[in-house]
């Protein structure tokens, strides 16, 4: 299994010229079709060597803001700037309103709350984009795939909801998949479900939407082994808000975890942040400062708050690097290490009721395949 982190970016001044901005270094990102459409440059160019560009349709906008959008132009835009594009789901949930700090919007609810509008929707866009794809596929020099996204929180909805959008399109190339957004957010057994259901399907190739966190990601590396995924990838924004808001991730010892620094640097003039990644950080990020700031000075603010990205950015990539290292050597070790609900997470994708198996019971992941 292939596993990839795509981080999830949003426009902003220095897109305009990206080689003066850290994310000039990213091989691969997600960008939303509602925030981009309207952007001449891309962060990261699809015909880049390695490159994996993910374009989201702009379903959570659609749920968490009511955006207007066409199923038919999100998919042009796709196909002329992304390798993998999402069908335009309307996700079965509300929004909790706007976050003061981060100014985004989380979905909340269950999903039978709006199922069968979101649903009705999500089937009428892919019906609706389905033939602008279908030309697409007529040139091969158009290095673009459509993938399904799955919503639900019991087996009867994912069935349903899998069996609505396969009645349109089955999705049968070997480079097109399955994205699935979890709810609620970072909930390893909700993932569990949806790994299971997945893998009965044969589907080889799945995305994780929205802002994983470690623990599902542990979840992910081992149970997407279990279940034969060829690729896994799953995207965040967590690195690039802390380094916005300008808290530094700092590895601990081991390299598996991080502790957050946080600069209160308007008020108390705080450098703690800085003299970290100058001082005591090797990351390539911080070799630059380094050699840019040698002694004296930290730098515009701009510069600053990009280098503290860019260091998270790559701090979060060696942490997984790592614990994706261990979970390939000892999938069943690593999951009870690293996953403090795992006798419950194996029982979800076992499809095992709770009551079956006493909590704590020794048993080896491979026991439930």
């Amino acid at each position: 299994m292939r596993q990839l982190h795509i981080p999830a970016v949003l426009p902003s001044p220095q897109w305009q010229d990206p080689t003066k901005s850290w994310f000039a270094e990213l091989p691969h990102v997600l960008v939303s079709y509602a925030h981009w459409r309207r952007q001449t440059v891309l962060p990261v160019d699809r015909y880049t060597a390695g490159a994996y560009v993910i374009g989201d349709s702009g379903g959570y906008s659609i749920a968490t803001q009511g955006a207007d959008i066409d199923p038919v132009g999100a998919m042009h835009w796709q196909i002329g700037h992304c390798n993998v594009g999402f069908i335009l789901d309307v996700p079965p949930y509300g929004s909790t309103g706007s976050d003061a700090l981060t100014n985004t919007k989380a979905m909340q609810g269950r999903a039978a709350d709006r199922w069968a509008e979101s649903l009705d929707k999500t089937v009428k866009h892919v019906r609706r984009a389905l033939p602008e794809y279908l030309r697409s596929r007529q040139h091969e020099d158009i290095p673009f795939r459509w993938w399904g996204v799955l919503h639900g929180e019991t087996p009867e909805q994912r069935t349903a909801w899998w069996n609505a959008v396969r009645n349109i399109y089955t999705f049968p190339d070997p480079d097109e998949g399955w994205a699935i957004k979890i709810h609620p957010l970072n909930d390893a057994l909700q993932l569990a479900h949806a790994l299971r259901f997945l893998g009965q399907q044969k589907v080889r190739q799945v995305h994780v939407l929205g802002g994983v966190g470690l623990q599902c990601l542990s979840t992910l590396f081992v149970l997407g082994q279990q279940i034969g995924l060829n690729l896994a990838t799953y995207d965040s924004s967590s690195s690039i808000k802390r380094g916005l808001r300008r808290a530094v991730m700092i590895p601990t010892p081991d390299g598996l975890d991080f502790e957050e620094r946080l600069e209160n640097w308007r008020d108390r003039k705080e450098v703690f942040g800085r003299a970290y990644m100058r001082d005591k950080c090797d990351c390539d990020s911080c070799q630059d400062y380094r050699r840019d700031h040698p002694v004296e000075g930290w730098g515009s603010e701009r510069e600053v708050e990009q280098r503290m990205v860019y260091h998270n950015h790559l701090t979060l990539l060696s942490i997984l690097d790592r614990r994706w290292s261990l979970a390939k050597q000892d999938p069943d070790g690593y999951l009870r290490a690293f996953v403090p609900q795992w006798a419950q997470v194996l029982k979800a994708f076992d499809g095992i009721p709770g009551k079956s198996i006493a909590t704590g019971t020794p048993r080896s992941l491979f026991d439930y395949l």
